[in-house]
């Protein structure tokens, strides 16, 4: 179809990233292997020409133009429009004119574009009957065809038409998000939840020690607070990993308090085994748990799930992560350098952070103690690439980019000595 390819032709000379999708579908197609977005136009004619039918999806991203789409179903049991009405009434928020785009399905797509360091995040919801699609994602884009044949159209202006988001925009924004991710997390965390409130509502404390790359010294810095700030006797350590590491200096003697009761040895990477029950048990002030993206082998949870258990119990926790291994930033990774990671911790727990130290090393000397083999006993092409110049400046640039907008008066930088 013609018009298909022209319009995809359009979007990209006009700057924009373009998936193709499958014929009268939402998915990229998987007829040319995995592909990323693309605007060379040499992609556009090379997998149009071979299969005209494809649908024209735009990618939204903080790094294609800003792009970011609020979409808005209207279906039997939802309707999202009248949702969108209420909560702008109810928030008084003035939302300006812009491209708005009705899906095949009968919704709204309205167009925005983020004109500012603020980063944008997806979200669905079904009971709210409003989505919003940016990072790591795409919008089915006009003029393609809707699985019950209809077409997506343009409603309200085009692609030349898109609006700057305004702060009221950013606000309804947040509002949608938040709303949707009580619903994801009833959903998805459906035995979290009471104690996720349980967290939130008692006198627990949540500290973490991060960073953007390995080599940083988080687990020393997380160390040398300890020793500072907690009477030994008050203090359970349930894991530091401490492989290829030589920590000297004022920091916690951890190696007096880990239990072998509590704790176990494990060969597994990325695993440490700790018995939450026996901490409970002692009912101690605060556990002392390094790597929060690591898998507990003891209770087959990933790590965050049972320090959502502890806090739900009224103990505090300090534990470390670097933050490219939050959802946000990974997908902002992934947008950038098309690497990502397999194990995320979810963008809600974050919220349950009470404060954050982020340690700011210089990206010259993580590159030497990489060099040096400081960080790891075995090399690979992989690790070499995400060690890279390249790869750091935008794990450090997207780390900044995430404080200030998910831990906004909540973290504080500690810049390491030379």
């Amino acid at each position: 179809m013609k018009a298909l390819f022209e319009a995809a032709l359009e979007y990209t000379r006009k700057g924009f990233y373009v998936f193709p999708l499958n014929p009268k579908g939402k998915k990229v197609t998987r007829m040319f292997g995995k592909i990323s977005s693309s605007r060379d136009e040499k992609d556009i004619i090379r997998w149009w020409k071979e299969l005209p039918y494809l649908n024209v999806g735009i990618a939204t991203s903080k790094y294609n133009d800003g792009i970011f789409v609020i979409d808005v179903d209207v279906k039997e049991d939802v309707n999202g429009v009248i949702a969108l009405k209420e909560l702008t009434f109810k928030y008084n928020l003035a939302i300006p004119e812009t491209a708005v785009a009705k899906s095949g399905s009968g919704g709204y797509h309205l167009y925005f574009k983020n004109c500012t360091d603020k980063i944008v995040t997806c979200s669905n919801g079904k009971k709210l009957g409003i989505d919003i699609r940016a990072e790591k994602a795409h919008i089915v884009a006009p003029p393609s065809i809707h699985k019950n044949g209809n077409m997506y159209e343009w409603y309200i202006g085009d692609i030349d038409s898109i609006a700057e988001a305004t702060d009221d925009v950013f606000k309804l924004v947040d509002i949608i998000n938040s709303i949707n991710a009580q619903e994801y997390v009833a959903k998805e965390y459906e035995d979290l939840v009471e104690m996720i409130k349980l967290a939130v509502s008692n006198d627990s404390y949540l500290t973490l020690f991060s960073s953007y790359s390995v080599g940083a010294g988080k687990t020393y810095k997380m160390l040398e607070y300890a020793k500072h700030r907690f009477a030994s006797d008050s203090v359970i350590v349930g894991y530091i990993n401490d492989s290829h590491r030589n920590f000297d200096g004022d920091i916690f003697d951890y190696k007096k308090y880990i239990d072998n009761t509590i704790t176990k040895e494990t060969k597994q990477p990325y695993t440490m085994s700790i018995n939450i029950e026996e901490i409970l048990k002692r009912k101690p002030d605060v556990v002392i748990i390094d790597e929060l993206g690591y898998k507990n082998a003891y209770t087959g949870n990933r790590i965050y799930k049972d320090i959502i258990r502890l806090l739900s119990e009224g103990i505090s926790v300090v534990s470390s992560c670097n933050i490219n291994i939050m959802d946000v930033a990974n997908a902002q990774l992934k947008d950038i350098t098309h690497m990502s990671y397999k194990n995320t911790i979810p963008d809600f727990f974050m919220q349950l952070v009470n404060h954050i130290y982020f340690i700011e090393c210089d990206e010259m000397k993580i590159k030497e103690r990489y060099n040096d083999d400081v960080l790891f006993k075995d090399k690979t092409k992989l690790l070499d690439r995400y060690m890279s110049n390249e790869v750091l400046k935008h794990n450090h640039d997207i780390s900044l980019m995430v404080l200030d907008n998910y831990f906004s008066g909540r973290y504080s930088i500690i810049k390491e000595k030379n």
